[in-house]
């Protein structure tokens, strides 16, 4: 009889086993947490990212429009002399009364050259802004907008519109009846519209303009420069691309001149390959009469030993057809249409087929046997196409594959249908009665 000491270590071995298996249920109990836990880390890192690109793809598509128009109007003060912050205020202006931004950028460097003249004594010049009141000196001390502004006033004394256009066209330009519409609203209505655009945030400083110009450029230079090194990649890969191009015309020439001195032959090529199409489709139905006829015999409970022997030999007698029988689609059509024929002839003795298939089982033995020396003999041909292809004799390698399709197909539909009818007796005298 055991002690109480063996028993306790017994008791503490089973203890120590059950311990273990806590420990395991444990850690596959933490594994999973820690696996839920970084899934939520994982889900929360990618809503960072989405957030990120919320924020950070609007900022940039700023940035870029910012670049545009700062380098637009930076380069538009540098072509007329005037100030960022007097073209800004007139884009607002010009905006409200239907006068586009080009008008007042030709408009305003025609009035520049209108005051130059006439401060250096250009008479026409001189007379325009006389017929107006104004003076060249003066209007020199004001910004572009003011400048218009001044001049509108005093064209709106003119009643005249014809006279009032000579003017409008003597000071600024073609583009001078474009800037009526603009010029006539007066003084206080621009100076108006040009407090409400600073009080919109509208005018633009000249040292955010060329800041934004500034970065503009630098975008400009680094599309250059990828440019330039897609150039540089391209000028890389040319040589064995001009190798690679090089070879291909080696050999495309030659074929093109084989194919030029021997179309006859990619003729039987083309009858060729719809022949294969055709055999394809054959034996697609030629295999599925077989499978369908299987098929039947299976319903039959006595008849699962047969069904798959009959399986096994269906699928070896196919691969010999796919190997050595390439026909053309009437004589399959004929063929096919013989044997469902026969398979409905025979459907009422299936059941005495499937009994006498069990002592039977090595019945399909002769018709593979037949189909492997088809199998063999076709492979003797295809050595003899495969020896006119070396000899350079296309035309000879494709007589021979055609007459050896014709030959083996009409060799196997032959050997399968005798074989069909004799099976088809065997059943007929095992049935009851003698027939069916």
């Amino acid at each position: 009889m055991a002690d109480s000491n063996a028993i306790r270590a017994g008791r503490a071995y089973v203890e120590l086993s059950g311990d273990s298996t806590k420990l395991t249920a444990a850690l596959n109990q933490a594994a999973t947490k820690l696996k839920t836990f970084g899934k939520l880390v994982q889900g929360f890192g990618k809503a960072l990212a989405a957030a990120s690109a919320a924020v950070t793809a609007p900022l940039i598509i700023s940035a870029k429009y910012a670049g545009s128009v700062g380098e637009q109007f930076a380069n538009m003060a540098k072509r007329t002399g005037a100030s960022v912050e007097s073209l800004s205020t007139l884009g607002y202006i010009a905006s409200q009364t239907g006068t586009s931004m080009d008008a007042v950028e030709t408009g305003v460097k025609k009035m520049q050259k209108t005051l130059y003249d006439a401060r250096t004594g250009l008479k026409t010049a001189s007379d325009a802004l006389g017929e107006l009141g104004l003076n060249a000196q003066k209007l020199e001390a004001m910004s572009a907008d003011k400048q218009l502004a001044t001049i509108g006033e005093a064209m709106r004394g003119i009643s005249n519109p014809s006279e009032r256009a000579a003017l409008a066209i003597a000071i600024f330009g073609r583009s001078g009846t474009e800037l009526l519409p603009m010029m006539l609203q007066g003084s206080s209505a621009m100076g108006a519209m040009a407090q409400q655009a600073q009080r919109l945030g509208l005018v633009l400083s000249t040292v955010d303009v060329e800041a934004a110009g500034a970065f503009n450029d630098k975008l400009s230079e680094v599309w250059q420069t990828l440019k330039v090194l897609a150039f540089q990649v391209g000028v890389a890969i040319i040589p064995p691309l001009t190798a690679l191009a090089n070879l291909a015309e080696n050999v495309v020439a030659p074929m093109t001149a084989w194919v030029k001195a021997n179309r006859e032959a990619v003729v039987w090529v083309l009858a060729a390959g719809g022949a294969l199409a055709t055999a394809g489709a054959a034996a697609y139905l030629f295999g599925s009469a077989i499978v369908s006829a299987v098929g039947a015999f299976t319903t039959i409970a006595a008849a699962g030993t047969f069904a798959i022997g009959a399986i096994a030999a269906g699928a070896e007698i196919i691969a010999a057809i796919a190997a050595a029988v390439l026909t053309p689609i009437g004589a399959i059509a004929a063929a096919a249409a013989v044997f469902l024929a026969e398979v409905v002839a025979v459907g009422s003795a299936l059941a005495g087929l499937a009994a006498y298939a069990l002592y039977a089982r090595g019945a399909f033995d002769p018709l593979i046997r037949v189909f492997k020396t088809l199998a063999g003999d076709a492979s003797e041909a295809f050595r003899g196409i495969s020896q006119a292809l070396a000899d350079g004799n296309i035309r000879e390698a494709v007589e021979i594959f055609w007459a050896e399709v014709q030959l083996e197909f009409a060799r196997g539909t032959n050997a399968v249908y005798h074989y069909w009818v004799y099976l088809r007796d065997q059943i007929r005298a095992t049935a009851p009665g003698g027939n069916l």
